[in-house]
């Protein structure tokens, strides 16, 4: 494999990816030769498709194809890639799993790669599915067909599902599904919207408690949507329209003024009178937009 040398980011450097022919190959770098290698990485190069793991000089190192600098790993970082070297030197995987299933057999814990899916291992390419041999097999996400429609709604909570379900099963318009969010679960299970079943999503409109959380909520899971290739979740308009027309507010005891400013900036236009509830200090459920009221006011569906 054909290497190159460049001035060093720090003492360690990680590189992964994959060679023409297909095969996996690691290289750990020790830029400070005062660093000894533990013994899983000090053997990683010797067979089944790892290439090598080298200690260069100080100050310089041999680097794989294409490889991208990182700054020092962190003791956690080093651990991952230890056993994830360990791992490919002993054979690798034979098939294409679900991720936790790889994430307990490499990593001792079946949620690790969950997390580790957004950590800049993965975002700088050091680590990869097709390098451990699994696909994403994301939290499940309840969802119900409402229409042939590629606008797909999500919304927060169980009996909202039920009332917009039942309203736009009769009329859907532009809405090809209905899902329920769950909560902070959206966070994780919006790339289930990704699956082959739902179908094309043009734009994901999302409804929930008119609170910080709540608002949050959506934006925190604009970063996994990216990721899948969904467009990020955008506000249902003419729902929290509705909500903050004909609600009033619930009191709660304190609110962080300029983390409601971050969150009601999402409503871009409703976002001034969000704020208003929010500073008094208060929320909105979003069950306010119940069965009874969504059919006064069905527009509010925006279809």
């Amino acid at each position: 494999m054909r290497t190159t040398r460049r001035e060093p980011p720090g003492p360690w450097s990680w590189r992964a990816g994959t060679r023409a022919a297909g095969s996996q190959w690691v290289s750990l770098v020790a830029w400070s030769a005062a660093v000894e290698l533990s013994a899983p990485l000090a053997g990683a190069g010797l067979d089944s498709g790892v290439d090598r793991v080298e200690l260069g000089e100080a100050g310089r190192g041999v680097l794989g194809v294409g490889a991208a600098a990182l700054t020092p790993l962190s003791p956690n970082e080093l651990e991952v890639l230890e056993a994830v070297s360990s791992w490919l030197a002993c054979g690798g995987g034979k098939l294409v799993v679900p991720h936790r299933e790889r994430s307990l057999q490499v990593l001792g814990d079946e949620k690790r790669l969950d997390s580790l899916a957004a950590s800049r291992l993965f975002a700088h390419g050091v680590l990869s599915f097709e390098l451990l041999a699994c696909e994403w097999v994301p939290p499940q996400l309840p969802w119900r067909r409402v229409g042939e429609g590629s606008v797909a709604l999500v919304v927060e909570n169980a009996a909202t599902f039920r009332t917009v379900t039942r309203a736009l099963s009769v009329d859907p318009g532009r809405y090809g599904v209905v899902a329920a969010g769950g909560g902070n679960a959206f966070v994780r299970t919006v790339a289930g919207l990704a699956d082959p079943e739902v179908g094309q999503v043009s734009e994901l409109r999302y409804f929930g408690d008119l609170d910080i959380a709540g608002l949050e909520i959506p934006q925190r899971a604009s970063v996994e949507a990216e990721r899948v290739g969904l467009p990020a979740p955008s506000p249902a308009a003419g729902l929290y329209r509705l909500l903050l027309a004909r609600s009033e507010a619930q009191p709660v005891p304190t609110v962080d003024t300029e983390r409601a400013e971050r969150a009601a900036a999402w409503l871009c236009e409703l976002a001034e009178p969000a704020l208003a509830v929010l500073a008094l200090p208060g929320r909105i459920a979003q069950e306010a937009v119940g069965s009874e009221l969504l059919a006064e006011e069905p527009e509010a569906l925006e279809r």
